[in-house]
């Protein structure tokens, strides 16, 4: 490989305690962080880098270029943490059955895609086991009126796996979901052949493992990237912002503004445009109460760091 080459900006696939992986003129290699880089700026997943050969003639990262928009999520003690970087859009992939449904990671992980700016929709994978558990249809159109796109697949059977893949073709995507929803099976029909350990779900607890230990960038072809996430017990959002919780819930973006009370935050307030369009059908109430319960949990959250 020529140093010319070496100098072109590579992309960080993963990162591991002992280096990293980059892609880069579509080969996966491997590569050292330099010491100075550490110092100042940790590489995550998704970063775009600046390699130089170092000895031995390994790659050496010397430079992570500016970041894009980024999923975040939240960490023990208040932290936030980047899940992957330089994302377009986010795919929050969830379960008919096995693990079951759940709308709540839903709700986060759109909350915290939404306050960077950043594009989702919900992937409702296993529908091959739709016949005894049945879809989770009563669900699924409070996202779609908020604008988030369905897809239903199947990893098993491939159904709706080629109208997703054309949807995200020249994007970088980043999956994120429970344990066992099928993210890994998902990068894995989409990408075959790419090294992915995918597991059963747990037949005790019914609760999905964790087969991704860390979060993997894959190149789909030309400039398409998916990357695969561990499964999230908890998707906590209290990095974001309490004032900005509403302007993360596209159904509240018209109503915003039009409150009797200026800075109304939409829980306890009288004369409450938001409370009204939910009263009205406009605004769904699950959704409403999502949001309550989101910030519920960010006073809780503020509270735990204050006491810290």
């Amino acid at each position: 490989m020529s140093d010319e080459s070496l100098g072109d900006i590579a992309r960080v696939s993963s990162v591991g305690r002992r280096g990293l992986l980059v892609m880069l003129d579509g080969e996966e290699l491997g590569a050292v962080p330099a010491g100075s880089l550490m110092k100042d700026q940790k590489p995550v997943t998704g970063d775009r880098v600046r390699c130089v050969e170092g000895d031995y003639g390994r790659l050496v990262v010397r430079e992570i270029l500016p970041r894009g928009r980024c999923l975040f999520r939240t960490v023990r003690g208040g932290a936030r943490k980047i899940v992957a970087a330089n994302v377009d859009r986010v795919l929050i992939m969830v379960s008919v059955a096995d693990p079951p449904f759940v709308r709540g990671v839903i709700d986060r992980i759109a909350v915290s895609a939404e306050w960077q700016g950043l594009e989702s929709c919900v992937v409702l994978n296993k529908v091959d086991l739709a016949g005894s558990e049945g879809l989770p249809e009563a669900d699924l159109p409070d996202y779609e009126r908020a604008g988030y796109p369905v897809f239903r697949t199947s990893c098993v059977t491939g159904e709706g796996l080629d109208l997703l893949a054309n949807s995200i073709e020249g994007e970088c995507v980043v999956i994120a979901g429970h344990s066992g929803v099928g993210k890994t099976s998902l990068v894995r029909r989409l990408a075959p052949g790419c090294d992915l350990r995918v597991a059963d779900v747990g037949e005790r607890s019914r609760r999905g493992r964790h087969t991704t230990v860390a979060t993997r960038l894959v190149m789909l072809g030309g400039r398409t990237f998916l990357v695969d996430t561990p499964g999230f017990r908890v998707f906590s959002t209290s990095h974001v912002p309490r004032e900005e919780l509403q302007e993360c819930f596209p159904e509240f973006l018209p109503f915003l503004g039009r409150c009797r009370f200026r800075g109304c935050m939409h829980v306890s307030e009288p004369d409450c445009a938001v409370k009204s369009a939910v009263e009205g059908g406009t605004i769904p109430q699950a959704r409403y109460l999502a949001y309550l319960s989101l910030m519920m949990d960010n006073d809780d959250s503020e509270r735990d760091r204050e006491r810290g």
